[in-house]
């Protein structure tokens, strides 16, 4: 009994603690509008992960720059590509009608996402070009989410990263630009990561499986399990140490 009760008061104290971390975005609002005033004021972020909720679409109205630890949720149901009604991220154009990225990694940031859908369809019929720029983050991962529609790159690195991990996943319409054997491909890495693993991904009318922009002696790829349907440019560039 001593126990029984011993555990309740855990739950109790650590409860509270835990919902604290987490804030439920409003799909009436910007998400980047919204995390970003999410600050305490010595400067912190005041919650750690972010849910959204299933059948509803959340919009940016520009890129979020994230030198923190970023968590977007949705619930799980099942996998991505057989949910018929997953939460949708959208972003809309710039005043000049052209596309914006969504994330733009810093340093000190770090990105996870889960169970969730990113189109990068604009609304004036142009498309993303990539949905998370690293230029100083030290970890992206990504499970069970669906990519659409964009030109370059889901992803892209131009700074070295400890850890890439996309598992799950799917990817449609890497679109290129103007035939170009480059860009339409889940990532890219112009600097290198020491662990990245791409694993029970399925891509459909991609360009490329992957990039990589140069000789990253440090950096090791971990291939697994994954389905191509219908690819644009049967060839991927491979420039690890160890793959």
């Amino acid at each position: 009994m001593k126990k029984y009760a011993l555990l309740l008061v855990l739950m109790l104290i650590v409860s509270p603690y835990v919902f604290a971390q987490e804030m439920v975005l409003d799909p009436d609002k910007y998400v980047n509008a919204q995390i970003a005033a999410d600050t305490l004021p010595d400067g912190r972020q005041a919650h750690k992960v972010y849910k959204v909720e299933s059948g509803k679409f959340y919009a940016f109205d520009g890129a979020l720059e994230v030198d923190f630890d970023l968590v977007i949720e949705g619930p799980y149901n099942g996998w991505i590509m057989n949910d018929p009604n997953p939460p949708v991220f959208l972003q809309t154009p710039g005043a000049d009608g052209r596309a914006r990225d969504m994330f733009n990694l810093r340093a000190g940031g770090s990105i996870v996402l889960k169970n969730i859908l990113l189109s990068g369809l604009h609304g004036n019929d142009v498309n993303i070009s990539s949905f998370v720029r690293n230029y100083g983050g030290y970890k992206i991962v990504w499970d069970n989410c669906a990519f659409t529609d964009y030109v370059d790159h889901c992803t892209r690195s131009t700074a070295p990263t400890e850890e890439i991990t996309i598992t799950n996943c799917v990817f449609i319409n890497g679109v290129r630009r103007n035939n170009s054997p480059f860009g339409g491909m889940p990532f890219r890495l112009d600097a290198a990561c020491k662990k990245l693993t791409f694993e029970n991904n399925t891509s459909v009318n991609m360009a490329r499986e992957f990039g990589n922009g140069g000789n990253f002696f440090t950096s090791t790829l971990y291939v697994l399990h994954n389905t191509y349907v219908k690819p644009q440019v049967n060839a991927h560039e491979l420039h690890w140490y160890e793959a």
